[in-house]
């Protein structure tokens, strides 16, 4: 969530000004990383349903992952177009 977060505030910063090539890059970077970090926590709730967690729990917790990382990817979708 933080770094959703981090990168909307970095994003909406640049609103009006618009991002340099190097700052399109670093987005891009940013968004990599909220990706990468949806697939951890996405193994992660996956072992704890392997070792006997509840089912349902976990897959509202991987469902709530995924739509933080669909935020980011909004959020890079407006960073592309800046």
């Amino acid at each position: 969530m933080n770094q959703v977060r981090n990168f909307f505030d970095y994003v909406s910063h640049h609103l009006v000004i618009g991002l340099t090539t190097e700052e399109k890059s670093i987005s891009a970077e940013m968004e990599e990383k909220v990706d990468e970090t949806q697939k951890e926590l996405r193994i992660l709730a996956r072992h704890r349903i392997e070792e006997g967690k509840n089912v349902k729990t976990e897959l509202q917790y991987m469902d709530i992952v995924r739509k933080i990382e669909k935020a980011g990817d909004y959020i890079y979708g407006i960073a592309k177009s800046l």
